[in-house]
């Protein structure tokens, strides 16, 4: 249970920061960039799902692992956006 409580706390904390930023650079279709964003994440996550029962995968530890692995590469590219964003900073003073 503490393990579903955290990932729940993870996903509220989250989806609302990258639902705003990706609506941030489309102001005037906010709602269109939303409901791609869904849709996007949907297909995605379908596909993803899809393929992981075609490799086999029937245990909960399974699951985990892909998750932990997807959060790992998620991390990495946040620290690469920062780093990025940080550059530019820079070069614009």
């Amino acid at each position: 249970m503490l393990g579903q409580w955290l990932m729940i706390l993870g996903n509220g904390i989250a989806l609302p920061c990258a639902q705003s930023m990706v609506m941030l650079p489309y102001k005037k279709q906010a709602g269109a960039a939303a409901a791609m964003s869904g849709g996007g994440q949907m297909i995605v996550s379908s596909l993803v799902s899809m393929s992981l029962v075609q490799l086999g995968l029937n245990q909960a530890w399974h699951l985990s692992i892909v998750i932990m692995l997807f959060s790992v590469f998620t991390l990495i590219n946040i620290l690469k956006g920062f780093a990025e964003a940080d550059k530019l900073e820079d070069t614009s003073l």
